[in-house]
């Protein structure tokens, strides 16, 4: 199997964003069966171009599950650490989301863009994750929505509440990530007078989205689970305990403990203190 032909399969499986990040750098540095050194010169050359520490740090994660794939020794760069602290974290506030959310509803905004909106401020759904929505994925009768995930969270059925169902599109046309990502700007455009910052995009309303979660009372697990964050360690053992899946009484019997995914009640604090939904019912 060639480079070329491993880069395709590898993005098969993890997306071609993914992809593009190993293929660059083999066309910068070439082929290395032990490539440590060469990846910690691509490092410091994307360092010196500007680009920012949580980019590089991707670029470098990738590689590294790149060449595991491969079933290679990943290659480390001595002294590589990323501190998130680091990285730029724009969130938008309240009043920028109600901003956002009213320019959807005037009818100034284009229909899939409105559905890119009450995706990302409801769900807080990442730009790849909105670029892979299918039809079939929006269930109107059943009140519910499959979402899948990047990053490696869960994929589940989340409720739909009707104030979402009613302004999400018919049809959803497979869609590039870029294309989910100008849509941004676009809605930012007719909804705000100043120009949209640099680097301020579909993260910022997650962001938002966990911190007004947050703020209103929800539990760190619960907003993790809902954002479909993976997690790992205790964190992850924590959420996994505090929702057995059966009881156990006096009398030795096990019942089942049966919270059906898509429903309101699977997610029911968050839906009680949801920041924004109440922005999409008519008025």
């Amino acid at each position: 199997m060639t480079v070329g032909e491993a880069i395709r399969q590898y993005g098969e499986a993890a997306g071609p964003k993914r992809a593009a990040i190993v293929r660059r750098f083999v066309e910068a540095q070439g082929w290395h069966e032990n490539a440590g050194r060469a990846l910690a010169e691509y490092l410091r050359d994307l360092e010196a171009q500007g680009m920012k520490p949580g980019t590089v740090d991707q670029v470098y994660r990738t590689v590294r599950a790149f060449y595991r794939r491969l079933g290679l020794e990943p290659p480390r760069v001595p002294g590589h650490r990323y501190d998130p602290q680091d990285s730029s974290r724009p969130a938008l506030d309240g009043e920028a989301i109600s901003r956002l959310i009213g320019a959807a509803r005037s009818g100034l905004v284009l229909p899939q863009h409105v559905g890119y909106l009450a995706l990302s401020t409801v769900y807080g759904l990442r730009a790849t994750e909105m670029a892979s929505v299918l039809d079939q994925d929006v269930d109107r009768d059943g009140e519910r929505i499959y979402i899948r995930t990047a990053k490696g969270g869960t994929a589940r059925w989340t409720w739909l509440p009707p104030e979402v169902a009613r302004v999400l599109p018919e049809h959803w046309p497979m869609a590039e990530e870029s294309h989910v990502e100008a849509s941004f700007g676009r809605i930012w455009d007719v909804a705000m007078d100043a120009e949209k910052p640099r680097g301020v995009a579909w993260h910022a309303v997650r962001r938002a989205l966990v911190r007004d979660l947050r703020g209103a009372g929800v539990d760190a697990s619960d907003v993790e689970r809902f954002l479909r964050w993976s997690s790992g360690g205790s964190k992850r053992m924590v959420s996994l305990y505090e929702r057995p899946n059966e009881l156990v009484g006096v009398s030795g019997e096990k019942e089942k403990v049966v919270v059906a995914e898509g429903t309101r009640e699977a997610d029911s604090d968050v839906w009680a203190k949801h920041p924004y939904i109440s922005l999409w019912a008519i008025q």
